[in-house]
């Protein structure tokens, strides 16, 4: 299956879904909150037309969508919540929980220990 429009071929590596499971968790790590449409456009390219110009295609939602529900599941990622001034809740996307913090510093911290240690 390929990951997005813009690619011609599917990846080769045979785990390439847990890498963009990983992946995700490591946007949602940096961005705080987003949603399936941003990560579209982060793992998006441009389309090649041959020797026609290049156009920007979005990636495919439907990997981002699996990786995001398997990883509500394993309790790593929440819903983002907002308040707003006339006290209902919106949700503005998925968020990393407690438990997937904790679980990205701790691989943080074993990848610094391990850099540190090489030198």
């Amino acid at each position: 299956m390929k990951t997005s429009s813009a690619r011609e071929l599917a990846p080769y590596d045979d785990d390439w879904l847990y890498t963009r499971a990983a992946s995700v968790a490591y946007q949602l790590y940096m961005r705080k909150k987003c949603g399936v449409h941003a990560l579209r456009k982060h793992y998006g390219g441009n389309k090649r037309f041959g020797t026609c110009t290049e156009h920007y295609r979005a990636a495919a939602g439907k990997n981002i969508r699996y990786v995001m529900q398997e990883l509500i599941q394993a309790q790593i990622v929440g819903m983002a919540k907002f308040v707003s001034d006339d006290d209902k809740e919106v949700i503005v996307g998925k968020s990393l929980t407690r438990k997937g913090i904790t679980d990205m510093d701790r691989i943080a911290a074993q990848i610094m220990k391990e850099k540190s240690g090489k030198k």
